[in-house]
């Protein structure tokens, strides 16, 4: 079902959903600089640790789904995510098409400072928001990534 409304574009989400991913990065930036990579490469390793952790293979579409990526950036951070030493692509043994994204010691070593800083940002960007505020948010963004899918 399509609804009908009225954009005024001075006051959109996209506009705010803009605003709002622009201060979470910069918020994330210290806690990344100080390991020497990106606020992007940060989320990605956190994401991979939590996969890896779960002993669940990752590979690049994983990437690419989790951050809505197109699969040329996804392989432009993650070749800088392997110079850098934070990942090793392998080949999988079931089908060598494919390269399982193995999480390096030296992400491991970064990744309880990162969580911290992803945490402490959560908390930041949610306080004084009821739950069920909170609950119905996570609804709409979530229909609109779908809608933005379609």
């Amino acid at each position: 079902m399509t609804t009908t409304h009225k954009i005024n574009l001075s006051d959109s989400p996209g506009r705010y959903i803009s605003k709002l991913s622009n201060l979470i990065r910069r918020h994330l930036i210290p806690a990344t600089a100080s390991h020497d990579i990106t606020a992007k490469e940060g989320l990605a390793l956190l994401f991979l640790i939590s996969q890896y952790s779960e002993g669940r293979n990752v590979y690049q579409k994983d990437i690419e789904n989790e951050y809505s990526i197109r699969p040329s950036t996804a392989t432009q951070l993650l070749k800088r995510m392997e110079k850098n030493g934070l990942v090793q692509r392998v080949p999988d043994p079931s089908d060598s098409r494919l390269k399982k994204i193995i999480v390096a010691d030296k992400a491991l070593s970064c990744q309880d400072e990162l969580r911290r800083e992803l945490i402490a940002v959560e908390e930041k960007l949610i306080d004084q928001i009821p739950q069920e505020k909170l609950d119905i948010f996570i609804e709409v963004v979530q229909q609109m990534l779908k809608n933005m899918s379609r």
